[in-house]
């Protein structure tokens, strides 16, 4: 069976296990200072009487809280109940999208994605994608998922909650892979990827296929704050790409 060995597992090792693991700490706290500057403006724009509404639904009883969320003009349920369950994976998935290493693989579910990177490489020297012609050795990989499942959908949750609120924009990179995470390895475990794999697709020819291009898979700083965010980390982040 292919191992579909994750980045982290290609990178790790007993020698630097403590040096990758602390870098690892800044990804996540570049990725939390990311959601707390989307999460600003929401809770300014819902100020009630020049006090943030935060500050006034906290103090309520539950029955309180409750007929206040319900008589809201806003919609600020997502906010007022906010879960952490997905917060972690949102975190791993932007670290994963970015070039940070995980025990994870970012998944598509749009063809013509997975197209471009069959179709692309990433060059060492400049940290950027490029394109180049497909050959025999391209494959992608068919893996076997639960009904009614779309890596989007699963994006799209994974954030609202990460960012505390209703209001927000996924990061453009990761709206525009259509990308989610599969889960089955860890950082020396077994891998288990290769037993999701339900079909493989050979490419041939040299014309290419795909319709994307560097710049819609790979958003430029301006264009995207979150890559913004962890290009500012000092120290600066290890296997970041853009």
């Amino acid at each position: 069976m292919p191992s579909l060995i994750p980045s982290l597992g290609r990178h790790i090792t007993k020698e630097n296990f403590n040096e990758i693991k602390l870098n690892m700490m800044y990804w996540i706290e570049a990725f939390k200072i990311w959601t707390l500057i989307q999460s600003e403006e929401y809770k300014e724009e819902f100020a009630i009487n020049g006090k943030n509404y935060w500050e006034v639904v906290k103090s309520l009883e539950p029955q309180k809280m409750a007929k206040f969320v319900y008589n809201c003009p806003f919609d600020i349920e997502e906010y007022v109940y906010f879960q952490h369950d997905l917060e972690e994976y949102a975190e791993i998935l932007a670290t994963q999208q970015y070039g940070g290493y995980t025990s994870m693989l970012d998944i598509t579910d749009d063809l013509d994605v997975a197209l471009f990177f069959t179709q692309s490489f990433l060059n060492q020297k400049t940290r950027k994608y490029e394109l180049c012609n497909p050959n025999q050795n391209n494959v992608i990989y068919v893996i076997a998922e639960g009904r009614d499942t779309c890596t989007l959908d699963v994006s799209t949750r994974m954030f609202k909650n990460a960012t505390c609120n209703g209001i927000f924009q996924l990061p453009p990179r990761i709206e525009n892979q259509k990308c989610g995470l599969l889960i089955g390895a860890s950082a020396f475990g077994k891998n288990a990827y290769g037993y999701r794999i339900v079909a493989k697709i050979h490419l041939q020819g040299e014309d290419i296929l795909t319709t994307k291009k560097v710049e819609d898979m790979f958003p430029d700083l301006e264009s995207d704050s979150l890559f913004k965010t962890y290009y500012d980390v000092e120290p600066k982040l290890i296997g970041l790409y853009g």
